[in-house]
């Protein structure tokens, strides 16, 4: 598959063929149907590859037309998503800077 948010999949030769999504595509794509997006709309997030398909400001983000607010972004973080798993903590911090979010 492509990349994520502009973010190579994977850097394992091996691996080049698995899908690794995004956790911000998959965090955003959770939070979109914890407000009410339907599964249909929200799963071409997951393979959101272009950066300049978010667009983050004061008031939330939005996504091809689609927003979410910061209330909506935090109720989900309220209420299922307090935390990821990454077997790095150096990478995520990386794709963040290099996305110009952190």
């Amino acid at each position: 598959m492509g990349h994520r948010l502009g973010l190579p999949d994977t850097y394992l030769e091996k691996d080049r063929d698995s899908v690794m999504y995004g956790y911000l595509n998959v965090f955003l794509a959770a939070a979109f149907l914890h407000a009410g997006l339907d599964a249909e709309t929200v799963a071409p997030l997951l393979e959101e590859g272009d950066p300049g398909a978010l667009r983050f400001d004061d008031d939330g983000v939005e996504w091809r037309g689609h927003r979410l607010s910061v209330a909506q972004l935090a109720a989900a973080r309220a209420d299922f998503a307090a935390s990821f798993g990454s077997c790095s903590f150096d990478e995520p911090v990386s794709d963040l800077n290099a996305l110009d979010l952190l």
